[in-house]
């Protein structure tokens, strides 16, 4: 590919990444609008629905490190493919699930097909688009994945006023399906996979991977039902760590580790990490209340609620291309990632002075403020991290940033979700998250935005005081005028 353009084949390849990101996108999306109603409709609680999306995280979060190692073995075109074929399979039975119960299970299904097409797209970017190109190549995937948080919010409002809950998990399909030919018609077979030769896949190390990250997500997520300090989430906890530390132990011994930790020893991609875990807690905690929030405490519409829940998307579409650019032409990504962290901090200070009667300018406002935000930082963000490796790292990178990310959304959601409603049980004692006084969801609301804006500026504090690496390779990425950085 020539320097500074985009040929034939990278816009063919990144129409084949685009549609995995617009399905994995939609699907959240339409999910997350989805979620008071199938409270409603399966007369449950907000920890118990509040799974639909965990079950689905959980699964991406815990394999997503194994498929990205297996992608650098194997090729991330065969994985790719495979996430397609499980995700749309996946889609139909939870259509299909007659309780709640079969649709967590195959929600959980769901997400490892995800976890496949996650872990591989940025190293199908890298591999295939120029480094000084590469800034507006991955805000493209931005602006798809804005598009289809978008689209997810208007047709998951439209599926639940006029046809039912199931078609959130049945359009989902098609695009499953597209995105089955376009690989096996284009991507399959391509050279463009970076694939390692004779290394032997690291099963010890996944089996520990996953044993510990499902007993750590488990805990936090049923937590608050079980009982902080009960015997199981206590248990959980405990034989999450000795997972995690024989997991790390056994990693630093191999000779072709899944997770080569010397990735961590460059201390910007570190801090730079830490930066999209404290932004996506923020975000898909957010994301998952303001539903609720705006239906329990102040009785919004489905059609209203989709509205504003449209705004985050909608500017990532248009923010996306211009945040881009401007990390290519000016490189300055930490710059731009510390101003965008601070208009966060700012937007969620701003959540907390909704009142009972709150303005729709205002909400609308501060939405604006929150998702312009957002979407700056992971644009420059994405592009840092990715440069940061060899070629022969690219798979993995990919994965442990999806990996970093998913974790952040589980555990955002789980802690936004418990500070949310921890006074419930004591304000109203035995009553739902349906039937809780207004003041108390604001209340709990509020309780949420003061903890975004904590964990946040503990992110902005590492950007702050961060400098970049002096290694030759951290030169030639920041010298670059007209490069990603």
């Amino acid at each position: 590919m020539a320097e500074g353009k985009i040929d034939k084949k990278g816009y063919i390849v990144m129409a084949i990444v685009s549609t995995g990101i617009f399905m994995c996108n939609i699907d959240a999306s339409m999910v997350n609008i989805a979620l008071p109603s199938l409270a409603k409709v399966f007369n449950v609680s907000t920890s118990m629905v509040s799974r639909i999306s965990l079950l689905d995280l959980l699964a991406i979060t815990s394999f997503v490190l194994v498929f990205g190692s297996l992608s650098d073995i194997k090729g991330v075109d065969r994985i790719f493919a495979l996430g397609f074929i499980i995700s749309a399979s996946s889609s139909l039975l939870c259509g299909l699930s007659p309780d709640i119960n079969i649709l967590l299970i195959f929600r959980f299904i769901h997400g490892i097909g995800e976890a496949m097409i996650l872990s591989t797209y940025g190293a199908i970017i890298v591999a295939n688009i120029h480094s000084d190109i590469r800034g507006r190549a991955f805000s493209f995937t931005s602006v798809i994945g804005g598009i289809a948080l978008a689209a997810g919010s208007f047709f998951g409002g439209i599926f639940l006023k006029y046809l039912s809950w199931q078609w959130i998990f049945l359009s989902n399909i098609p695009f499953g399906i597209a995105g089955i030919i376009l690989v096996r018609s284009f991507l399959q077979g391509e050279k463009n996979n970076n694939k390692i030769k004779n290394q032997p896949f690291d099963f010890p190390g996944a089996v520990f991977s996953f044993l510990g990250l499902f007993t750590l997500l488990y805990a936090l997520n049923m937590g608050e039902e079980n009982g902080w300090k009960s015997g199981i989430t206590i248990g959980s906890f405990v034989i999450a760590l000795i997972f995690i530390i024989l997991f790390i132990t056994w990693e630093k011994k191999q000779e072709f580790p899944m997770l080569n930790f010397s990735i961590f020893h460059n201390l910007s991609f570190t801090v730079a990490l830490l930066g999209d875990f404290v932004v996506l807690m923020t975000l898909e905690g957010c994301n998952f209340l303001f539903p609720f929030y705006f239906d329990c405490a102040h009785g919004f519409t489905t059609t209203k609620i989709s509205f504003l829940m449209m705004i985050y998307p909608v500017l990532s579409t248009v923010m996306s291309p211009l945040a881009g650019v401007m990390s290519d032409k000016y490189g300055k990504p930490r710059i731009i990632c510390i101003f965008a962290m601070i208009f966060v901090i700012i937007s969620s200070i701003m959540f907390t002075l909704l009142g009972i009667t709150p303005s729709m300018a205002y909400i609308v406002f501060s939405l604006i403020i929150f998702g312009t935000s957002i979407t700056f930082f992971f644009t420059a963000n994405t592009c840092f991290e990715m440069s940061q490796v060899s070629p022969q790292e690219e798979g993995i990178t990919s994965a442990i940033i999806s990996f970093t990310s998913n974790l952040a959304s589980v555990v955002g959601i789980c802690l936004f979700e418990t500070v949310y409603s921890l006074n419930f049980s004591y304000s109203t004692p035995g009553k739902t998250h349906i039937n809780i006084p207004p003041a108390v969801h604001i209340e709990g609301f509020h309780n949420a935005c003061y903890f975004a804006a904590i964990i946040c500026a503990v992110g902005l504090a590492g950007m702050v005081l961060i400098k970049p690496e002096k290694s030759a390779r951290s030169k030639t990425i920041i010298r670059l005028k007209t490069g990603r950085f």
